[in-house]
Formats: C-alpha cells, sequence, structure tokens
C-alpha cells in the first residue's frame, strides 16, 4: 500500500509518471485495467500513469488491499515460465514480405496490419519463413530490420531477413505469454528472438532457445548497439534497471552463443536497454 501511495503522490505533482518494476507490482491487477481505460500506456520498458489514473488509484488505497504478483508472473519476466501449451492457443502475427502474404495481409491492408491466428493455423501459413518472436507491444507493432543483425549459435553474424513472420510474446498484461519454446519447436524454419537488452530480456530468450532446434537472436547492429549503451549510462534508471535484474539471474544460462557475447557487454557497461529504443 505504501508503494500505491506514493505513486499517487508522484502522479498529483507531475501529472504524468514512469512507475518501477516493483511498482507495477504492486499495482498488480489494477494494471489492466488502467490499460483498458486509456490511463497506462508502456513507454521505453516501463509503464507511464497519466493524470485519470487517480480516482482509480484512489479507489485501490481506499479498499486497502494490493495483490501482490504471483510466483507465476514473477518467473515469466524472468523466462523460467514451465506451464504447458494450452489448447486453442491464438498468437498475434503480422508480416514483412512474403511473411504478409502467407498471412493474408497483403496487399489489401496497411503495413502495420495484425491478425490474431490459432498456433496451428499460423504454423502452417508460415512454414518455410523465419518467425521473429518480438518481446513487448510497441515493438511489434513498428518493428523494422533496418540497422538490425542476427546473431547465429556459433557466434556468426548476418543480416536480417527480409521476408519473416513477426509473433507478439505476450506481456502478462493484455495477453499471457504462452511457453513459446513448446509452441515452436515444431516450426519448420529459423525462429529470431527479438528481447529487451537486458538481463531478464536475456533471461526470457534463454528459456525459449532451450526448447528449440534452430534460433537465433535479434540485436542493433554493433556500432549502433555501442552508442544505445552510451545513451542508457546517462540515465540513472536504465543502471538501476540492469541491478535490478542482475541480481535475480542465473549468469549460467548464457555460457554459450550468442548469448555469451551479449552479456559479456551488458556486464561491461551495466545498463539495460528496452528494445523500443531501436526497433521502433
Amino acid at each position: 500500500m505504501r508503494k500505491l501511495k506514493a505513486i499517487r503522490e508522484r502522479l498529483k505533482e507531475k501529472g504524468r509518471y514512469l512507475v518501477s518494476e516493483e511498482e507495477t507490482k504492486a499495482l498488480g491487477d489494477l494494471l489492466p485495467r488502467l490499460v483498458r481505460e486509456g490511463f497506462a500506456r508502456y513507454r521505453e520498458g516501463f509503464w507511464e500513469l497519466t493524470a485519470p489514473a487517480l480516482p482509480l488509484l484512489e479507489e485501490r488505497i481506499a479498499l486497502g488491499k494490493s495483490p501482490p504478483p504471483s510466483r507465476k508472473e514473477a518467473y515469466e519476466r524472468l523466462g523460467s515460465d514451465k506451464r504447458s501449451l494450452p489448447p486453442g492457443a491464438e498468437v498475434a502475427a503480422r508480416g514483412a514480405g512474403r511473411g504478409r502474404l502467407a498471412l493474408g495481409l497483403a496487399p489489401a491492408f496497411p503495413m502495420e496490419a495484425y491478425a490474431v491466428f490459432p498456433l496451428e493455423v499460423l504454423r502452417s501459413l508460415a512454414r518455410g519463413l523465419p518467425l521473429v518472436l518480438v518481446e513487448n507491444l510497441e515493438a511489434f507493432r513498428r518493428y523494422r530490420p533496418e540497422g538490425l543483425r542476427i546473431l547465429g549459435a556459433g557466434g556468426e553474424e548476418r543480416e536480417h531477413p527480409r521476408d519473416f513472420v513477426l509473433l507478439y510474446r505476450g506481456d502478462g498484461v493484455r495477453t499471457r505469454p504462452l511457453p513459446w519454446g513448446e509452441a515452436l519447436r515444431g516450426h519448420e524454419g529459423e525462429v529470431l528472438l527479438a528481447f529487451d537488452l537486458d538481463p531478464a530480456g536475456l533471461a526470457m530468450a534463454a528459456q525459449v532457445a532451450a526448447g528449440l532446434p534452430r534460433f537465433a537472436l535479434v540485436a542493433p547492429e554493433a556500432s549502433l548497439r555501442h552508442a544505445l549503451y552510451r545513451e542508457a549510462m546517462a540515465k540513472p534508471e536504465m543502471r538501476r534497471r540492469y541491478q535490478e535484474q542482475a541480481r535475480r539471474v542465473d549468469p549460467r544460462r548464457f555460457a554459450q552463443e550468442p548469448f555469451a557475447s551479449l552479456w559479456e557487454e551488458l556486464s561491461r557497461v551495466a545498463v539495460a536497454v528496452p528494445q523500443e529504443r531501436y526497433l521502433v
């Protein structure tokens, strides 16, 4: 309750407020309602609340309860979810090049259009095409391959494909993430993992990759990556985000490429870079 009251006071003072990861947990099941009402939006790795959220905050504080996150929800952020694939699972997807054609979105729909497909239908439509699993919604909606490279399991680096199908991972608020390693294990093409450049993002990508026969990571090209690190170093919240997450992940899961090189970089600069900084 103390965190909710602190959020209320900062929102009263500033009119807008970026909540920390701990404050997001304190919001609990109030956050989906704030999102539906348009009082919260995801911005550069954090949830931003606006002044119209105050009455709902006051209501929750008056009730005197703030439900903590479940163990499952906490584990999902670190890529340690152990659920089974639910029957009838559906996924949000959009594509580029032959990917848009395969999904039936070209030429009738705008480039940013996406559709929801049953998982089995999606795997059939996208057979042989690279699948790009994107962590965050805004990055999924505005994803573009310019300036991105593919980091392979053998340590090689190559250009991003022009023909691909994008999948939205789910964020636990709008839609619950699937156990993606199981969901995509039978795909007849490569799975590319586009996650935040931070300890939690690498941990989630490693968890998905453990169940896949063919995978690679999506990352900004080296010069852009290092420019993003320098930018993040000037932001205390990005340094704090790295420290909070680094305490909660097991570095042993990053022992092999392509995770090892990125983990070495992140450990050296000690900052987090949300994917919205380079995917939108």
